[in-house]
Parts: C-alpha cells; sequence; structure tokens
C-alpha cells in the first residue's frame, strides 16, 4: 500500500511533468509574423467635373466580418482568404471617407462637406456601406463593392440610392500587386460615389425651407379682414 508521503511525491511530480508539457507545447506555436507589405489607397484624382452647391454630412462608411479589419480579404469558388503577408496601413473604412472628401473638396460652387463626427450639420447625409473589399481570385480583378443612400438631413428621407462595383484588373501573381489592385478599386468606389454625391445633392432636391410668415403677423396683430365692394352688397340683397 503507497503511504501518505509517497503518494504526496508522486501527485507533485505528475503536476510539475504536466505542467512542463504544457509549457512545450505553449512554447512551439507560431508567433504573429508583422506584414512584409502595408497599403494605402491611392490618391483621387485631381480632374473632377462637378459643381456642389449644398451642405452634405458624410458617415463612415459601414462594414462587417472579414471587411472590418486590417487583413486584406480574397474570394477563390465562393471562399474566403486572407492575401499572405499585406495589411491595410489604415480602417479601409476611413481611407474611403477620405477618399470621398478629397474628391468634393476640389468640386466648384459654394457648398461644402463634413464628416458626421465634426458635428457639422446640412442640408444632406450620405450613408453607405461595404459590401464588397476583396481581390477575386476567379477573375483577376481587385474590387470595391458599395452602397450608397443619400438622405434629407432635415427630413430623414431617401433622395437616392444607388450600387456601386468598382473592379480593376491585376494579372500579376504577386500578393502585393492584388493587394493594390484591391486599394485601387477602393480608390475609384470614392471617386464613383463623389460623381453620386454631385448629382443628387443639388439646390434642386434640397427641401425647401419654412417660408417667413408676414411681419404683422410676426408682431401679433390683427389683419384687417377686406371689406366687400357695393356692387358686391347690392347684389347679394337682391339674391336674398
Amino acid at each position: 500500500m503507497l503511504n501518505t508521503r509517497n503518494f504526496r511525491c508522486a501527485l507533485v511530480s505528475a503536476t510539475i511533468l504536466a505542467a512542463a508539457q504544457l509549457g512545450g507545447c505553449v512554447s512551439v506555436l507560431p508567433e504573429a509574423q508583422p506584414p512584409s507589405f502595408l497599403v494605402r489607397a491611392p490618391d483621387v484624382s485631381p480632374n473632377v467635373v462637378g459643381t456642389l452647391e449644398t451642405r452634405v454630412v458624410i458617415n463612415t462608411p459601414e462594414s462587417t466580418g472579414a471587411l472590418s479589419g486590417a487583413e486584406i480579404a480574397a474570394t477563390r469558388d465562393g471562399g474566403l482568404i486572407y492575401i499572405n503577408g499585406v495589411r491595410w496601413a489604415d480602417s479601409p473604412s476611413a481611407m474611403l471617407q477620405s477618399g470621398l472628401i478629397d474628391v468634393l473638396s476640389q468640386a466648384d460652387g459654394d457648398g461644402w462637406v463634413a464628416t458626421v463626427k465634426s458635428g457639422a450639420r446640412g442640408d444632406f447625409e450620405l450613408r453607405w456601406t461595404i459590401r464588397d473589399l476583396s481581390f477575386n481570385m476567379d477573375e483577376s480583378v481587385g474590387v470595391c463593392d458599395v452602397r450608397l443612400t443619400l438622405m434629407s438631413a432635415a427630413r430623414r428621407n431617401v433622395i437616392a440610392t444607388e450600387r456601386i462595383r468598382m473592379t480593376v484588373q491585376s494579372d500579376k501573381k504577386s500578393d502585393e500587386a492584388r493587394a493594390n489592385a484591391v486599394a485601387m478599386a477602393l480608390t475609384r468606389a470614392a471617386e464613383r460615389t463623389a460623381e453620386f454625391v454631385l448629382t443628387h445633392a443639388t439646390l434642386d432636391n434640397r427641401p425647401e425651407r419654412t417660408k417667413p410668415r408676414p411681419e404683422s403677423e410676426r408682431r401679433g396683430d390683427v389683419v384687417p379682414e377686406p371689406m366687400p365692394e357695393e356692387d358686391a352688397l347690392i347684389g347679394s340683397e337682391d339674391q336674398a
């Protein structure tokens, strides 16, 4: 029979052995490697044609799941993977919003554009959602698919909606080339969104402001009713 002292020694030895084995398992796990290539969206084109006469507030584009992180996605046969060794240098939603503001800031006219976080109050508000931002390996194209909704800032009614899908071809097989194609598609989406805003955020589509009341009504005066003409009174009496 195993006495108490021997039993305790055996229990301690088993615990130490298990801990050593567990520590060995943890030490051989691969550590996360820093990306070898950071991708930033190219600058938008300076050749913007359009006039902005209204005030437009831009929301940050919404995105979910694999499209919202630093990894750059790729699709193949309907499946989703990540491109090895490359990462976004900034949030893709932030880069898309920044690109749009850069384009609209170059437009002619007395209007302006601002972000929602600035607290500015405008005539229109843009809401948008990134539906796809990846490299399609079956078609060898970078894709940026965005859903756009322009709303009246005051009445909250929808002025216009559109879905855009911009693609950039890349026949090169390197991970850097594929990631750059996605980044270029993002920039093209910002430029196309600017065209959407310039087309629909116009003075004609802006809700009419409430017309001011006459000065006498603003003072609270009683406006006298016009007296009927004499002929009208006579005629009325004849009919009676």
